[in-house]
Parts: C-alpha cells; sequence; structure tokens
C-alpha cells in the first residue's frame, strides 16, 4: 500500500486537501478514511450551483503510479464526462496523461471544474 510504503506523499496529500478546504468555500468538507480493499480515501463535498454534492477520491494501491479516482457517494449521475450513474468522472488527468507529481487535491479541483463549468 502507498500509504505504507510513502507516509511523507501521504502526508503531502492530506496536507494539500485540507489547505485546499481551507481557502475555497466551494470545498464544504473532507473526511479521511480507509475503503475496503485496504485504500485510502476522501470523502468530500463540493458546493456547486447552489447545491452540495457528495464525492469519494479513491487512491488507488498503486498510487502516485496510478492516478485516484472521483466518484459520487450518492450513485447519481452528475455529468456526461461519467463513467454511467454512480461511475468514475472522467477529469482532465487519467490514466493516458497521468504524471506521479499530480496529486489529490488537483484531482479535486479538477472535479469542481467539471461540475462548475469553470
Amino acid at each position: 500500500m502507498w500509504f505504507i510504503r510513502d507516509p511523507e506523499r501521504l502526508k503531502y496529500e492530506v496536507a494539500g486537501i485540507e489547505a485546499l478546504r481551507d481557502n475555497n468555500a466551494w470545498l464544504v468538507a473532507t473526511t479521511n478514511r480507509m475503503l475496503t480493499g485496504l485504500k485510502f480515501g476522501v470523502d468530500f463535498d463540493l458546493a456547486v450551483n447552489g447545491e452540495t454534492l457528495p464525492f469519494t477520491l479513491e487512491y488507488p494501491a498503486f498510487f502516485p503510479e496510478t492516478p485516484p479516482s472521483v466518484i459520487p457517494r450518492d450513485g447519481r449521475h452528475y455529468s456526461s464526462h461519467q463513467d454511467g450513474a454512480g461511475g468514475e468522472l472522467c477529469l482532465e488527468f487519467r490514466s493516458d496523461n497521468w504524471d506521479p507529481s499530480i496529486t489529490g487535491p488537483m484531482m479535486i479541483e479538477s472535479a469542481h471544474r467539471l461540475l462548475s463549468g469553470v
């Protein structure tokens, strides 16, 4: 698991998400948690067009070599750039253009841009 192998990256990811939340009113809440399969995840809520939208940022076992996913916690379909109802959002950073320097906070920002039209 990446967060055991690289605890400094875990600290960096968590601190970056907390800073993003503290500096942007559109990132309403964040909660770190362990997901099924011993994956690290962050539940977060985005304020978009007067509505609060719930998501989970799921870090894969091989992060940062592979990208995390942003998935709605309520199973809804939010965008035509989404893998069906409740599926992963198709963001700017994906397997085909992924770089290990990309962070979870950058994925959350990408989700916000997609859903708010910014």
